[in-house]
């Protein structure tokens, strides 16, 4: 075995003395004659102009997934202004070179080793010898020197060609991504069910920073399995749910522990504990995150002020109405400061007058915060007052949103938090627009919550 191996080492050698040599010779039969100036320009045109095709093509594509490979990590970390920078280093350093120098070797190199060995075996070179021409000097010269001179300018047209393909689709590609990736919340083919079947099948949307997504749809639609999927609640059985730039369907629950502290979540009814008095319900997420004392007592102080109940710190939910507990559970919500608020039925059941204070507070917290926001209803009113209103920190009131009819939908270079509808109908989405869209449209379904 030792000695097969010693062996094949020196044959290997051999072979680079060999090419060595060769080499040697070929270069320096440039400094004496004769020399073969149409054999150069006939090889400058089979090894250059004849690679051409194949060397773009390469350096397009290269280029191009390059860039969309590359982009696409660095989306995640919102560096994609990077993307141009690395892959042009990396191009024309090493891939550029290192590709050309293989592409063309492929193509011409194997053609040359054919030519020139057919030519030995049929004794053409004996031939050449036998008329006083060095097969040197006539046939590898030309061919060295004209791939030497060819290769830097092939390299050059491949590295422009794979930085001009990374201009193109993929950068349109990854302006799509890094739009999603900057959504506050995304739902990719969302699916889930129980043994009865499955209430939602294959839903899709996103939420801008700032915007609110209003749930409308009969019971039993999905909007309540949709805030839960949100807040990491309950998991989909199929498809993603991304929340600030995290995958939560994948998260274990401790990770889930971690994430929900930075979403808020009034239920429906509230959800209270009913031993502990309102400032405790509160304060209960601060003393869970183990935040000192002293901080304590003034967020619990500034969220019962925000939603005007803080004569109730000492009482317990079951002394409040159906109206201030859903304001105490708003005020617990907002004590972590969250950037996501998720609102579960706020006015269900409510007189038309205390609905209107939810209404008021909710449009305080996205206007003096600025929250992201998902809101399930049934009451279309509820969104149209958020589309329709905003509320002026200045003024501590709430005020008609100027140039808005029925409302405001994602409008582009509006500075206004944009409101959203979106309406479920047998597991799908129904009805995806902006406010006044459903108000004007003539769908007889729409309709049906128009009244």
């Amino acid at each position: 075995m030792g000695a097969v191996l010693t062996d094949a080492f020196k044959q290997s050698l051999a072979n680079i003395q060999d090419y060595s040599e060769m080499a040697a010779r070929s270069l320096a039969n440039l400094a004496t004659g004769p020399r073969y100036f149409q054999d150069l320009l006939d090889q400058m045109d089979d090894i250059g102009v004849g690679s051409l095709p194949i060397v773009m093509m390469s350096g397009f594509f290269i280029g191009a997934v390059m860039v969309l490979q590359t982009g696409s990590q660095f989306v995640r970390f919102g560096q994609t202004a990077l993307t141009g920078d690395v892959v042009a280093i990396a191009l024309v350093r090493e891939l550029g070179p290192t590709l050309t120098g293989i592409l063309v070797a492929g193509r011409s190199a194997s053609g040359i080793a054919s030519e020139l060995g057919s030519m030995l075996v049929t004794e053409q070179v004996d031939a050449m010898r036998a008329m006083g021409t060095d097969p040197s000097r006539k046939l590898v010269t030309p061919r060295v020197v004209a791939g030497i001179l060819m290769l830097p300018l092939l390299t050059a047209l491949n590295d422009f060609i794979g930085l001009l393909g990374g201009c193109v689709e993929p950068m349109t590609a990854l302006d799509r991504q890094e739009k999603q990736t900057d959504a506050a919340i995304i739902f990719s083919n969302v699916r889930i069910g129980f043994d009865e079947g499955d209430v939602l099948r294959g839903i899709s949307f996103d939420v801008m920073p700032r915007e609110t997504l209003v749930l409308l749809g009969e019971t039993g639609t999905g909007k309540t399995l949709t805030l839960k999927m949100a807040a990491g609640l309950l998991r989909p059985s199929q498809g993603t749910v991304e929340v600030l730039g995290q995958e939560i369907s994948l998260m274990s629950e401790r990770e889930l522990l971690e994430y929900r502290r930075q979403v808020g979540f009034v239920f429906q009814e509230g959800a209270l504990f009913d031993s502990m008095t309102v400032e405790e319900n509160v304060a209960y997420r601060l003393r869970e995150d183990r935040v000192a004392e002293e901080e304590i007592e003034p967020r619990v102080e500034e969220a019962l002020r925000f939603v005007e109940l803080e004569h109730t710190r000492e009482m317990l939910p079951s002394e409040l109405s159906g109206g201030m507990r859903r304001r105490v559970s708003i005020a617990r919500a907002l004590a972590t400061r969250p950037p996501i608020v998720l609102y579960d039925s706020p006015t269900a059941g409510l007189d038309p007058v205390t609905s209107q204070t939810i209404i008021t507070l909710i449009l305080r917290l996205r206007d003096v915060f600025g929250v992201t926001a998902m809101l399930a209803t049934h009451r279309l009113q509820d969104g149209f007052a958020l589309a329709n209103f905003r509320f002026d920190p200045e003024g501590r009131r709430v005020v008609r949103v100027e140039g808005h009819g029925n409302g405001a939908g994602r409008s582009s270079g509006s500075e206004e938090p944009a409101t959203r509808f979106m309406v479920y109908r047998e597991g799908r989405v129904y009805f995806e627009g902006a406010p006044e869209e459903i108000a004007e449209s003539k769908d007889a379904y729409l309709q049906r919550f128009l009244v």
